[in-house]
């Protein structure tokens, strides 16, 4: 998901996103404990996108 698509999203749009990341984070987590996962990388990207979108949910809440 790229910066655009998520600046036209509402903030229950953002809300969901950001709860369906943090379980995808969770699940990298343990996949990296239990050694299944080889592309740690894939955490950092999902923090930063966790980070991005509730950056543009405060901007939201902020404008209102």
């Amino acid at each position: 998901m790229n910066k655009k698509e998520m600046k036209i999203m509402d903030e229950t749009q953002l809300l969901k996103e950001i709860q369906e990341r943090q379980a995808q984070r969770m699940d990298f987590r343990f996949q990296i404990s239990s050694h299944q996962l080889s592309q740690v990388r894939k955490v950092r990207k999902v923090r930063k996108e966790i980070a991005q979108l509730k950056t543009l949910l405060r901007q939201k809440a902020l404008e209102k």
